[in-house]
């Protein structure tokens, strides 16, 4: 079998499992809402709890999305024969797509407290309700792509390098 249709059933199954676990038991169960999280899991501000499960969950998917659209594309084939450089330069695509979210999260919390005082309402139902949770998502979110990355190291190191 090759490379490109191994990394295409990679990203099928990570994208499987995210949605699973996001529709589930981030929308079914309500395990995404801070207030579920503390009721369910003891968390607090949202740093660990399920919320951090998925964004850990994400990074793994980014990382192999970025992978796939690399190998993919020979345009946007940006790897190097030096598997070192290849995983600085996947990580930092990986914080970039990772920072653009907790914006778009703030951007949406900014929206709903200015427009409807929703923190004065509901504080517990932001997106983002403190520092800790934007980095408990920045960190968890790199921390699963490490991990693909380290998957991905031990299964074939040919994912990481040009070919």
């Amino acid at each position: 079998m090759q490379k490109d249709s191994r990394l295409g059933v990679l990203l099928v199954a990570s994208v499987s499992v995210f949605i699973l676990f996001e529709v589930v038991g981030g929308i079914v169960f309500g395990l995404m809402q801070n207030y579920h999280c503390f009721k369910y899991l003891g968390c607090n501000a949202g740093f660990f709890g399920y919320d951090a499960f998925i964004h850990f969950l994400a990074g793994m998917m980014e990382l192999v999305f970025i992978l796939w659209l690399a190998k993919k594309s020979p345009k946007f084939n940006f790897f190097h024969e030096d598997i070192r450089k290849n995983i600085i330069i996947l990580i930092s695509l990986v914080a970039l797509v990772a920072v653009s979210w907790e914006i778009w999260e703030f951007s949406g919390d900014r929206l709903r407290i200015v427009l409807s005082h929703q923190d004065l309402l509901h504080p517990n139902r932001l997106f983002q309700p403190s520092n800790s949770d934007t980095m408990g998502d920045l960190c968890f979110t790199l921390f699963g792509a490490a991990t693909m990355i380290t998957i991905l190291g031990f299964y074939d190191k040919k994912y990481l390098v040009s070919k």
